[in-house]
C-alpha cells in the first residue's frame, strides 16, 4: 500500500488559516488597542493587542497648583517691574511730567493685587480638595503643596509691601523737602516785596522808576501764582498716588491675615501627623515585644510537649517490660 507525505499540505493549510484569522481580527479592532509584538508569530510580524488604558488619574487639584505656580512667576516679574518704576520715579525732578509712568505704576499695583487675590483663591481650592483626597499619600501631598504655595505668596507679599513702604517713605520725604524749599522761597519773595515797596515810597518823585518796579512786581506775583498752581496740582497727584498705594497695602494686609491663618492650620495638621507617627512607632515597638513574648511562650510549650511525650514513652516501655517479664 502506497503512503503519501501530507506534511507540506498541512503546513500550508495551517498558515493560510492563521492568516485568515488575523485578517478578520484586524477588521474588528477598536481604538482601545495597541501595537505589540506577537509571541506566536515570527519575529518580524506584529499583532494588535488590547491594552488596559485605565491608569491612575492625577489629583483634581493639579490644575490649581499649576495656575498658582504661573501666578507666582508673574508676580515676581511684576514686582521687579514696579521696583524699577519706583527707582525711575524717585530719580526724576519734582516738577517733571511723569504721568505715563504713574499710570503704569497704578496699573501694576492693581494687577499685583488681583494676582495675590487669585493666588489666594487657588490655594484655598487646593486646601478644600484635601478633604476629598483618595488616600493619605494624596492628602499629604496636597497639604505640602498648600504649605509651599502659602509660604511663597507670603514671601512675595512681604517683598511687595517693603517696596511700597520704601517708595511711600521716599515720596513723603521728598515732598517735605520740596515744601520746605518753596516755603523759604516764598518768605524771601515777601521780604523782597516789602523792601521794594519801602523803596518805592521813598522815591515817589521818580515816577518812571516806580512804574517799572510796579510792573516787575506784578510779573513776579503772576509767576508766583503760576508756581503755586503747579505745586497744588503736583500735590494733588501725589496725594492720589499715595492713597492708591495705601489702599493696595490695606488690601494686601487682609490677604496676609488669611495666609497666616492657613499656614498656622497647616502647622497644626503637621504636628498632628508627627504625633500620630510617634504613637504608631510606640505601638509597633510594643507589638514587637509582645511577639517576642509569644515566641518564647511557644518555644517553652514545645519543650514541655517533648518532656510529656518522652515521659509517656518511658512509662509505656516500662509497663511493657514488666508485662513481658512476668
Amino acid at each position: 500500500m502506497a503512503m503519501r507525505n501530507l506534511t507540506e499540505p498541512f503546513i500550508l493549510m495551517r498558515n493560510n488559516a492563521l492568516q485568515s484569522k488575523h485578517i478578520y481580527a484586524e477588521q474588528n479592532l477598536s481604538d482601545r488597542t495597541a501595537l505589540v509584538a506577537s509571541s506566536s508569530d515570527a519575529s518580524d510580524s506584529v499583532e494588535l493587542k488590547n491594552v488596559n488604558l485605565e491608569s491612575n488619574a492625577p489629583p483634581v487639584w493639579t490644575d490649581a497648583l499649576e495656575e498658582t505656580q504661573y501666578i507666582l512667576s508673574r508676580l515676581r516679574v511684576k514686582i521687579d517691574s514696579l521696583v524699577e518704576l519706583h527707582a525711575k520715579q524717585l530719580t526724576r525732578p519734582t516738577l517733571d511730567d511723569t504721568s505715563q509712568e504713574e499710570r503704569q505704576m497704578e496699573q501694576l499695583t492693581r494687577e499685583i493685587g488681583r494676582a495675590f487675590s487669585s493666588g489666594y483663591h487657588q490655594v484655598q481650592t487646593i486646601k478644600a480638595a484635601t478633604r476629598h483626597a483618595n488616600g493619605s499619600t494624596e492628602r499629604q501631598l496636597a497639604m505640602s503643596a498648600v504649605m509651599a504655595l502659602s509660604t511663597a505668596l507670603q514671601e512675595l507679599g512681604l517683598r511687595y509691601r517693603s517696596a511700597q513702604n520704601h517708595y511711600l517713605t521716599q515720596m513723603k520725604s521728598r515732598e517735605e523737602r520740596s515744601n520746605q524749599f518753596f516755603t523759604e522761597d516764598q518768605s524771601i519773595f515777601l521780604n523782597n516785596t516789602m523792601t521794594d515797596t519801602w523803596l518805592l515810597e521813598s522815591n515817589e518823585t521818580n515816577s518812571d522808576s516806580w512804574n517799572n518796579s510796579q510792573q516787575q512786581q506784578q510779573d513776579s506775583v503772576l509767576l508766583q501764582l503760576e508756581d503755586s498752581d503747579d505745586r497744588i496740582k503736583l500735590a494733588v497727584e501725589r496725594e492720589e498716588q499715595i492713597g492708591n498705594i495705601v489702599q493696595s497695602i490695606a488690601d494686601l494686609r487682609h490677604i496676609f491675615k488669611d495666609l497666616a491663618s492657613m499656614v498656622e492650620d497647616q502647622g497644626t495638621i503637621l504636628d498632628r501627623i508627627d504625633y500620630t507617627v510617634e504613637q504608631t512607632q510606640i505601638q509597633v515597638q510594643e507589638g514587637y515585644k509582645q511577639l517576642k513574648k509569644a515566641d518564647s511562650y511557644q518555644r517553652a510549650n514545645k519543650k514541655l510537649y517533648c518532656i510529656v511525650v518522652l515521659a509517656s514513652a518511658i512509662i509505656l516501655v516500662s509497663f511493657l517490660f514488666i508485662v513481658f517479664k512476668t
